[in-house]
Protein backbone atom coordinates (compact mmCIF):
# COMPACT_ATOMS: atom_id res chain seq x y z
CA UNK A 1 0.00 0.00 0.00
CA UNK A 2 3.31 2.59 0.66
CA UNK A 3 4.35 1.64 -3.00
CA UNK A 4 0.85 2.70 -3.83
CA UNK A 5 0.28 5.92 -2.66
CA UNK A 6 3.90 6.67 -3.66
CA UNK A 7 2.30 6.04 -7.31
CA UNK A 8 -0.22 8.39 -6.36
CA UNK A 9 2.10 11.14 -5.54
CA UNK A 10 4.05 10.79 -8.63
CA UNK A 11 1.18 11.01 -10.48
CA UNK A 12 -0.34 14.50 -8.70
CA UNK A 13 3.08 15.88 -9.74
CA UNK A 14 2.40 15.38 -13.37
CA UNK A 15 -0.78 17.67 -12.58
CA UNK A 16 0.74 21.02 -13.82
CA UNK A 17 1.48 19.36 -16.97
CA UNK A 18 -2.50 19.06 -17.71
CA UNK A 19 -2.99 21.77 -20.90
CA UNK A 20 -3.56 25.34 -19.49
CA UNK A 21 -6.97 25.18 -21.56
CA UNK A 22 -8.36 22.84 -19.00
CA UNK A 23 -6.24 24.09 -15.48
CA UNK A 24 -9.90 25.46 -13.53
CA UNK A 25 -10.88 22.03 -13.54
CA UNK A 26 -9.86 19.27 -10.35
CA UNK A 27 -7.94 16.29 -11.41
CA UNK A 28 -7.73 12.82 -9.55
CA UNK A 29 -4.52 10.98 -9.50
CA UNK A 30 -4.99 9.29 -12.69
CA UNK A 31 -5.58 12.94 -14.58
CA UNK A 32 -9.64 12.37 -14.76
CA UNK A 33 -11.27 15.43 -13.60
CA UNK A 34 -13.21 14.85 -10.24
CA UNK A 35 -17.40 14.87 -11.45
CA UNK A 36 -20.14 14.47 -9.22
CA UNK A 37 -20.94 10.98 -10.14
CA UNK A 38 -18.28 9.34 -8.66
CA UNK A 39 -16.88 8.31 -5.16
CA UNK A 40 -13.29 9.27 -4.14
CA UNK A 41 -10.57 8.60 -1.65
CA UNK A 42 -9.00 11.92 -0.24
CA UNK A 43 -4.67 11.21 0.48
CA UNK A 44 -2.45 13.53 1.65
CA UNK A 45 -0.51 14.10 -1.00
CA UNK A 46 2.96 13.97 0.75
CA UNK A 47 4.03 9.85 0.81
CA UNK A 48 4.19 8.46 3.98
CA UNK A 49 2.55 11.65 5.51
CA UNK A 50 -0.44 9.40 6.90
CA UNK A 51 -3.67 7.52 5.67
CA UNK A 52 -7.07 8.68 3.98
CA UNK A 53 -9.71 10.82 5.80
CA UNK A 54 -12.23 9.21 7.56
CA UNK A 55 -15.09 10.06 10.45
CA UNK A 56 -15.48 8.97 13.85
CA UNK A 57 -18.40 9.45 15.83
CA UNK A 58 -18.25 12.52 18.35
CA UNK A 59 -20.39 11.50 21.14
CA UNK A 60 -23.51 13.68 20.31
CA UNK A 61 -25.99 11.23 18.28
CA UNK A 62 -25.25 11.58 14.63
CA UNK A 63 -22.07 14.12 15.25
CA UNK A 64 -19.11 12.80 13.41
CA UNK A 65 -15.96 14.70 13.43
CA UNK A 66 -13.42 14.26 10.36
CA UNK A 67 -9.91 12.99 10.97
CA UNK A 68 -6.76 11.32 9.25
CA UNK A 69 -6.19 7.89 9.15
CA UNK A 70 -2.45 7.34 10.97
CA UNK A 71 -1.69 4.46 9.33
CA UNK A 72 -0.97 4.97 5.63
CA UNK A 73 -1.91 1.60 4.40
CA UNK A 74 -5.54 3.51 4.99
CA UNK A 75 -7.61 4.85 2.22
CA UNK A 76 -10.08 6.51 4.48
CA UNK A 77 -14.00 6.87 3.87
CA UNK A 78 -15.01 7.21 0.04
CA UNK A 79 -16.88 10.36 0.16
CA UNK A 80 -18.57 13.04 -3.04
CA UNK A 81 -18.08 16.53 -4.57
CA UNK A 82 -21.11 18.24 -5.69
CA UNK A 83 -20.95 21.52 -7.64
CA UNK A 84 -23.29 24.31 -6.23
CA UNK A 85 -25.93 24.90 -7.18
CA UNK A 86 -26.74 21.52 -6.89
CA UNK A 87 -29.30 21.19 -10.22
CA UNK A 88 -26.37 21.34 -11.85
CA UNK A 89 -26.10 18.15 -14.48
CA UNK A 90 -24.13 15.47 -12.95
CA UNK A 91 -21.77 15.55 -15.60
CA UNK A 92 -20.87 18.88 -14.62
CA UNK A 93 -17.13 18.30 -13.06
CA UNK A 94 -15.79 20.01 -10.44
CA UNK A 95 -13.53 23.33 -10.98
CA UNK A 96 -11.09 24.99 -8.70
CA UNK A 97 -12.12 27.98 -6.60
CA UNK A 98 -15.34 26.84 -7.16
CA UNK A 99 -18.24 26.59 -4.44
CA UNK A 100 -18.98 22.59 -3.40
CA UNK A 101 -20.73 20.44 -0.54
CA UNK A 102 -18.34 17.43 0.42
CA UNK A 103 -20.24 14.58 2.33
CA UNK A 104 -18.96 11.15 3.28
CA UNK A 105 -20.80 8.57 1.16
CA UNK A 106 -22.39 5.07 1.37
CA UNK A 107 -21.33 4.50 4.91
CA UNK A 108 -22.78 1.95 7.10
CA UNK A 109 -24.10 4.14 9.97
CA UNK A 110 -27.05 3.91 12.23
CA UNK A 111 -27.38 7.42 11.38
CA UNK A 112 -27.64 7.73 7.42
CA UNK A 113 -25.79 6.66 4.89
CA UNK A 114 -24.06 10.07 4.05
CA UNK A 115 -22.89 12.44 6.25
CA UNK A 116 -22.33 16.27 4.75
CA UNK A 117 -18.85 17.97 5.85
CA UNK A 118 -19.43 21.45 7.93
CA UNK A 119 -17.39 23.46 10.35
CA UNK A 120 -18.79 22.41 13.91
CA UNK A 121 -18.30 24.49 17.83
CA UNK A 122 -18.26 21.35 19.14
CA UNK A 123 -14.93 19.87 20.59
CA UNK A 124 -13.94 16.39 21.84
CA UNK A 125 -13.08 16.54 25.78
CA UNK A 126 -9.45 15.43 24.86
CA UNK A 127 -8.60 19.04 22.83
CA UNK A 128 -7.77 22.17 24.57
CA UNK A 129 -7.88 25.67 23.23
CA UNK A 130 -9.85 27.15 20.58
CA UNK A 131 -9.93 25.23 17.43
CA UNK A 132 -12.57 24.77 15.27
CA UNK A 133 -12.66 21.27 13.88
CA UNK A 134 -14.83 19.63 10.70
CA UNK A 135 -17.80 18.21 11.32
CA UNK A 136 -20.03 15.55 9.70
CA UNK A 137 -23.54 14.81 10.22
CA UNK A 138 -25.90 17.01 12.64
CA UNK A 139 -26.90 15.85 16.46
CA UNK A 140 -30.20 14.70 15.58
CA UNK A 141 -29.48 13.29 11.93
CA UNK A 142 -30.39 16.18 9.59
CA UNK A 143 -28.79 17.54 6.71
CA UNK A 144 -26.25 20.92 7.39
CA UNK A 145 -24.50 21.00 4.01
CA UNK A 146 -20.82 23.62 4.59
CA UNK A 147 -19.81 25.06 1.68
CA UNK A 148 -15.92 24.37 0.33
CA UNK A 149 -13.97 24.68 -2.33
CA UNK A 150 -10.73 23.18 -3.85
CA UNK A 151 -7.80 25.42 -4.70
CA UNK A 152 -3.86 25.12 -5.54
CA UNK A 153 -1.64 26.55 -3.05
CA UNK A 154 1.23 27.37 -5.46
CA UNK A 155 2.18 26.21 -9.33
CA UNK A 156 5.01 24.31 -7.53
CA UNK A 157 3.27 22.53 -4.79
CA UNK A 158 2.42 19.08 -5.16
CA UNK A 159 -1.87 18.45 -4.63
CA UNK A 160 -4.84 20.35 -4.05
CA UNK A 161 -5.98 22.18 -0.75
CA UNK A 162 -9.49 22.42 0.79
CA UNK A 163 -10.85 25.26 2.11
CA UNK A 164 -14.32 26.07 4.31
CA UNK A 165 -16.23 28.86 2.84
CA UNK A 166 -18.52 29.57 6.40
CA UNK A 167 -19.11 33.16 4.53
CA UNK A 168 -19.47 34.33 1.13
CA UNK A 169 -16.19 34.88 -0.27
CA UNK A 170 -14.81 34.25 3.16
CA UNK A 171 -12.70 31.11 2.80
CA UNK A 172 -9.84 29.10 5.32
CA UNK A 173 -7.84 26.20 4.62
CA UNK A 174 -8.29 23.39 6.24
CA UNK A 175 -5.24 21.24 8.18
CA UNK A 176 -4.08 19.13 10.32
CA UNK A 177 -4.20 19.21 13.92
CA UNK A 178 -2.66 16.59 16.03
CA UNK A 179 -3.78 15.14 19.56
CA UNK A 180 -3.22 12.33 21.52
CA UNK A 181 -3.76 8.94 19.52
CA UNK A 182 -6.13 11.42 16.47
CA UNK A 183 -5.20 13.70 13.76
CA UNK A 184 -8.13 16.33 13.53
CA UNK A 185 -9.35 18.38 10.05
CA UNK A 186 -9.13 21.54 11.37
CA UNK A 187 -9.06 25.45 10.38
CA UNK A 188 -5.28 25.84 9.93
CA UNK A 189 -2.86 28.58 8.57
CA UNK A 190 -1.05 25.24 7.44
CA UNK A 191 -3.31 23.07 4.77
CA UNK A 192 -3.22 19.72 4.21
CA UNK A 193 -2.29 19.49 0.69
CA UNK A 194 -4.35 16.18 -0.84
CA UNK A 195 -5.06 14.48 -3.44
CA UNK A 196 -8.00 11.90 -4.46
CA UNK A 197 -8.38 8.55 -5.88
CA UNK A 198 -11.99 7.59 -7.02
CA UNK A 199 -13.29 4.53 -5.61
CA UNK A 200 -14.64 2.12 -8.47
CA UNK A 201 -14.30 -1.41 -9.24
CA UNK A 202 -11.17 -0.99 -10.90
CA UNK A 203 -9.35 -0.08 -7.61
CA UNK A 204 -11.62 -2.37 -5.72
CA UNK A 205 -10.40 -5.35 -8.00
CA UNK A 206 -6.43 -4.36 -7.59
CA UNK A 207 -6.57 -4.23 -4.42
CA UNK A 208 -8.23 -7.89 -3.92
CA UNK A 209 -4.97 -8.54 -6.38
CA UNK A 210 -2.82 -7.06 -3.25
CA UNK A 211 -4.95 -8.87 -0.81
CA UNK A 212 -4.39 -12.26 -2.59
CA UNK A 213 -0.64 -11.71 -3.30
CA UNK A 214 -0.09 -10.88 0.44
CA UNK A 215 -2.50 -13.59 1.87
CA UNK A 216 0.21 -16.22 2.49
CA UNK A 217 1.98 -14.42 4.04
CA UNK A 218 -0.36 -13.62 7.08
CA UNK A 219 -0.22 -15.58 10.29
CA UNK A 220 -2.80 -18.22 10.50
CA UNK A 221 -4.25 -16.72 13.32
CA UNK A 222 -4.89 -12.99 12.11
CA UNK A 223 -7.84 -14.28 10.20
CA UNK A 224 -9.56 -15.40 13.34
CA UNK A 225 -9.43 -11.73 15.10
CA UNK A 226 -12.70 -9.92 15.52
CA UNK A 227 -12.48 -6.16 14.21
CA UNK A 228 -14.45 -2.97 14.77
CA UNK A 229 -16.01 -0.71 12.03
CA UNK A 230 -12.69 0.95 11.98
CA UNK A 231 -11.04 -2.29 10.78
CA UNK A 232 -9.36 -2.36 14.16
CA UNK A 233 -8.89 -5.61 16.26
CA UNK A 234 -11.01 -5.69 19.42
CA UNK A 235 -9.38 -5.99 22.60
CA UNK A 236 -10.24 -5.63 26.33
CA UNK A 237 -8.27 -2.43 26.37
CA UNK A 238 -11.22 -0.74 24.95
CA UNK A 239 -15.24 -0.18 25.56
CA UNK A 240 -17.07 -0.73 22.44
CA UNK A 241 -20.68 0.25 21.33
CA UNK A 242 -22.76 -3.23 19.76
CA UNK A 243 -25.19 -1.89 17.20
CA UNK A 244 -26.96 -3.80 14.03
CA UNK A 245 -25.27 -4.68 10.82
CA UNK A 246 -28.14 -3.64 8.92
CA UNK A 247 -28.23 0.10 8.30
CA UNK A 248 -31.47 1.64 9.95
CA UNK A 249 -32.68 -1.42 11.58
CA UNK A 250 -32.43 0.32 15.17
CA UNK A 251 -29.75 1.03 17.71
CA UNK A 252 -27.34 -0.39 19.79
CA UNK A 253 -27.34 -2.57 22.31
CA UNK A 254 -28.41 -1.19 25.78
CA UNK A 255 -29.82 -2.26 29.33
CA UNK A 256 -33.03 -1.71 31.55
CA UNK A 257 -33.57 -2.98 34.92
CA UNK A 258 -36.38 -5.66 35.30
CA UNK A 259 -37.65 -4.06 38.44
CA UNK A 260 -36.09 -7.17 40.63
CA UNK A 261 -33.32 -5.35 42.68
CA UNK A 262 -30.22 -5.17 40.69
CA UNK A 263 -31.41 -7.40 37.25
CA UNK A 264 -31.46 -5.91 34.30
CA UNK A 265 -32.97 -7.10 31.04
CA UNK A 266 -30.83 -6.62 27.67
CA UNK A 267 -32.31 -4.87 24.89
CA UNK A 268 -32.31 -2.97 21.53
CA UNK A 269 -32.65 0.56 21.10
CA UNK A 270 -35.51 1.00 18.43
CA UNK A 271 -34.17 4.60 17.73
CA UNK A 272 -31.59 4.51 14.99
CA UNK A 273 -29.44 7.64 16.51
CA UNK A 274 -29.11 5.76 19.80
CA UNK A 275 -25.37 3.79 20.54
CA UNK A 276 -26.69 2.08 23.19
CA UNK A 277 -24.43 1.53 26.19
CA UNK A 278 -20.50 1.06 26.17
CA UNK A 279 -19.65 -2.66 26.51
CA UNK A 280 -16.32 -4.37 27.62
CA UNK A 281 -15.85 -7.43 26.55
CA UNK A 282 -12.78 -9.81 27.93
CA UNK A 283 -11.04 -12.83 26.70
CA UNK A 284 -10.85 -16.18 28.97
CA UNK A 285 -9.37 -17.11 31.09
CA UNK A 286 -9.25 -13.65 32.14
CA UNK A 287 -5.56 -13.68 33.93
CA UNK A 288 -3.95 -13.38 30.50
CA UNK A 289 -2.31 -10.22 28.94
CA UNK A 290 -4.91 -7.01 28.08
CA UNK A 291 -2.82 -6.72 25.22
CA UNK A 292 -4.75 -9.99 23.72
CA UNK A 293 -6.91 -9.37 21.47
CA UNK A 294 -10.66 -10.91 21.16
CA UNK A 295 -10.70 -13.73 18.44
CA UNK A 296 -13.54 -15.95 16.81
CA UNK A 297 -14.70 -18.96 18.38
CA UNK A 298 -12.87 -18.22 21.54
CA UNK A 299 -14.77 -17.54 25.19
CA UNK A 300 -15.70 -14.38 26.49
CA UNK A 301 -17.14 -12.19 28.97
CA UNK A 302 -19.41 -9.32 28.11
CA UNK A 303 -20.30 -6.64 30.47
CA UNK A 304 -22.17 -3.15 30.06
CA UNK A 305 -19.47 -0.84 31.56
CA UNK A 306 -18.68 2.45 33.15
CA UNK A 307 -22.39 2.50 34.07
CA UNK A 308 -24.02 5.07 36.27
CA UNK A 309 -26.10 3.01 37.95
CA UNK A 310 -26.99 2.59 41.90
CA UNK A 311 -25.89 -1.27 41.62
CA UNK A 312 -22.62 -1.32 40.08
CA UNK A 313 -20.57 0.25 36.87
CA UNK A 314 -20.41 -2.74 35.28
CA UNK A 315 -23.05 -5.09 35.12
CA UNK A 316 -22.03 -8.79 33.32
CA UNK A 317 -24.55 -10.44 30.90
CA UNK A 318 -26.00 -13.86 31.68
CA UNK A 319 -28.73 -15.90 30.51
CA UNK A 320 -31.65 -15.32 32.81
CA UNK A 321 -34.88 -17.57 33.76
CA UNK A 322 -36.52 -14.35 35.05
CA UNK A 323 -39.16 -13.38 32.01
CA UNK A 324 -41.27 -10.79 32.15
CA UNK A 325 -45.57 -10.66 31.55
CA UNK A 326 -45.55 -8.95 29.20
CA UNK A 327 -43.68 -11.18 27.38
CA UNK A 328 -46.08 -13.98 25.26
CA UNK A 329 -44.35 -17.90 25.07
CA UNK A 330 -41.55 -19.31 26.71
CA UNK A 331 -38.15 -16.55 25.64
CA UNK A 332 -35.06 -17.26 27.19
CA UNK A 333 -33.99 -13.44 27.45
CA UNK A 334 -30.22 -11.97 27.84
CA UNK A 335 -29.74 -10.03 31.29
CA UNK A 336 -27.50 -8.14 33.20
CA UNK A 337 -26.09 -8.58 36.33
CA UNK A 338 -28.16 -10.49 39.25
CA UNK A 339 -31.17 -8.88 41.91
CA UNK A 340 -28.78 -8.39 44.42
CA UNK A 341 -25.73 -7.03 42.54
CA UNK A 342 -23.81 -10.05 43.02
CA UNK A 343 -21.63 -11.14 39.70
CA UNK A 344 -22.34 -13.99 37.49
CA UNK A 345 -20.56 -14.11 34.23
CA UNK A 346 -21.83 -16.06 31.29
CA UNK A 347 -19.72 -17.27 28.37
CA UNK A 348 -20.29 -15.68 25.22
CA UNK A 349 -18.50 -16.13 21.66
CA UNK A 350 -18.25 -13.72 18.71
CA UNK A 351 -18.78 -15.99 15.52
CA UNK A 352 -19.15 -15.18 11.26
CA UNK A 353 -22.52 -16.33 9.97
CA UNK A 354 -20.65 -16.40 6.58
CA UNK A 355 -18.26 -15.15 4.39
CA UNK A 356 -20.84 -13.68 2.48
CA UNK A 357 -22.93 -12.04 5.42
CA UNK A 358 -21.76 -8.67 6.92
CA UNK A 359 -20.88 -8.24 10.46
CA UNK A 360 -20.75 -10.69 13.32
CA UNK A 361 -23.42 -13.50 15.51
CA UNK A 362 -23.44 -13.38 19.30
CA UNK A 363 -24.09 -16.51 20.65
CA UNK A 364 -24.07 -18.00 24.49
CA UNK A 365 -22.74 -20.81 25.60
CA UNK A 366 -24.67 -22.19 28.83
CA UNK A 367 -22.85 -25.32 29.04
CA UNK A 368 -19.24 -26.14 27.58
CA UNK A 369 -19.19 -26.14 23.29
CA UNK A 370 -23.37 -26.11 23.99
CA UNK A 371 -23.68 -22.64 22.20
CA UNK A 372 -26.90 -21.14 21.06
CA UNK A 373 -27.47 -18.04 18.97
CA UNK A 374 -28.62 -14.68 20.24
CA UNK A 375 -31.49 -12.48 18.12
CA UNK A 376 -34.08 -9.86 18.59
CA UNK A 377 -37.99 -10.33 19.87
CA UNK A 378 -40.05 -7.36 19.30
CA UNK A 379 -42.61 -7.18 22.14
CA UNK A 380 -44.88 -4.10 21.88
CA UNK A 381 -42.25 -0.78 22.24
CA UNK A 382 -39.41 -3.06 23.25
CA UNK A 383 -36.76 -5.22 21.45
CA UNK A 384 -35.35 -7.97 23.29
CA UNK A 385 -32.20 -9.99 23.09
CA UNK A 386 -32.77 -13.65 23.41
CA UNK A 387 -31.76 -17.42 22.30
CA UNK A 388 -33.63 -17.44 19.31
CA UNK A 389 -33.09 -18.27 15.76
CA UNK A 390 -33.81 -14.91 14.39
CA UNK A 391 -30.37 -14.02 14.83
CA UNK A 392 -28.92 -10.73 14.79
CA UNK A 393 -25.81 -9.57 13.01
CA UNK A 394 -23.87 -6.72 14.64
CA UNK A 395 -20.82 -4.78 14.16
CA UNK A 396 -18.61 -3.38 17.04
CA UNK A 397 -18.03 0.71 17.46
CA UNK A 398 -14.90 1.59 19.67
CA UNK A 399 -15.93 3.83 22.40
CA UNK A 400 -13.85 6.99 22.02
CA UNK A 401 -12.04 9.10 24.50
CA UNK A 402 -14.19 12.20 24.26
Amino acid sequence: MNFLLFLLQLLAISLPCIPITVAELVYDIEGKELSSKGNYYILPAKHLSGGGLTTSPSGWLCLHFVLQERNTTLLGTPMRFTPLPWRRSTKEPIRLSSDIWIEFHDLDSFCATRLDWHLTDRLPQTLSGRRQLLGAGNEDGGRSFGVFRIDKNGANVTGYKLMACAKKDSCNDLGLYASKDNTWLAVSDEPLMVTSYIDDMNFLLFLLQLLAISLPCIPRNVVELVYDTKGKELTRKHNYYILPAKCLSGGGLTTIPAGEQCLHFVLRERNNTNLGTPLHLTPLPWKISTQEPIRLSSDIWIEFHDLDSFCATMLDWHLSDRSLETLSGRHQLLAASKEWGERSFGVFRIEKYGADVMGYKLMVCAKKEACKDLGVYASKDKTWLPVIDELLMVVFVRKTSY
